[in-house]
């Protein structure tokens, strides 16, 4: 599989989920923050703070264009030679968030595992803000899935065992 910089509708997914939570999410979903360390600060620091809110358009349009971004840089590190770009879409035009596909909450998942694919080429991806905030709506995507909090498996005990 090659890489290639994920549509825009890709994007609006991730901003959208993060904004109203997951599709068909069965619990409420509270504001969405995750957290960001730059290279180089002490392991003690938990980072800095990033929310997005639902309706803050403005925020939405950072967060997307941060997360295209990043997928250009490990798109064109990875085929220099190609400038990595594909010819169908104008990726130097400002990210402005739009309306989202109709999918599950597994599709976010796995959606993020694509976006992460296509992302990971550079040398910064693991300490990229990008690599922080998919991990994040990754775990937050998790926690609304059907059956999550209706399961009793959180500790699970040894069975007694029988002479």
């Amino acid at each position: 599989m090659s890489a290639f910089v994920v549509s825009h509708s890709h994007i609006h997914l991730f901003v959208h989920t993060a904004m109203y939570g997951p599709p068909g999410a069965r619990r409420t979903w509270h504001t969405f923050s995750y957290y960001h360390r730059t290279p180089g600060e002490p392991a003690s620091n938990s980072g800095k703070q990033h929310t997005i809110r639902p309706g803050d358009f403005d925020a939405a349009n950072q967060l997307g264009q941060m997360l295209l971004s990043e997928n250009v840089k490990s798109v064109n590190y990875r085929y220099p030679s190609d400038h990595g770009l594909p010819a169908d879409g104008d990726y130097s035009a400002p990210y402005r968030f739009g309306t989202p596909p109709h999918v599950s909450a597994v599709d976010v998942l796995v959606a993020l595992d694509g976006y992460e694919y296509q992302s990971c080429e550079h040398p910064g991806w693991r300490t990229s803000e990008a690599h922080s905030f998919t991990d994040a709506l990754r775990r937050a995507v998790i926690g609304h899935l059907p059956g999550y909090y209706e399961s009793n498996c959180w500790a699970i005990r040894e069975a007694a065992t029988t002479a």
